[in-house]
């Protein structure tokens, strides 16, 4: 997955995020998974609403605290 992720890197850092950039993202960075991060939402109250995911890394969530 990683090396897919690194292949789809953009070349020119003006049209998005490098390989160089992933790499430090990797080696710094945390970052937190579907399987985590749905339940994390749903016990601190919130519904998700809508979940969009372009390719394996990216997720836009739309959240709606419920009972506020």
């Amino acid at each position: 997955m990683l090396d897919r992720w690194l292949d789809g890197a953009a070349d020119d850092p003006a049209q998005g995020y490098t390989a160089e950039d992933f790499a430090e993202h990797i080696r710094t960075e945390y970052s937190t998974f579907r399987w985590l991060l749905e339940p994390m939402l749903a016990a601190t109250g919130f519904e998700v609403v809508t979940a969009d995911f372009r390719g394996p890394v990216y997720g836009a969530y739309t959240c709606v605290r419920r009972g506020g």
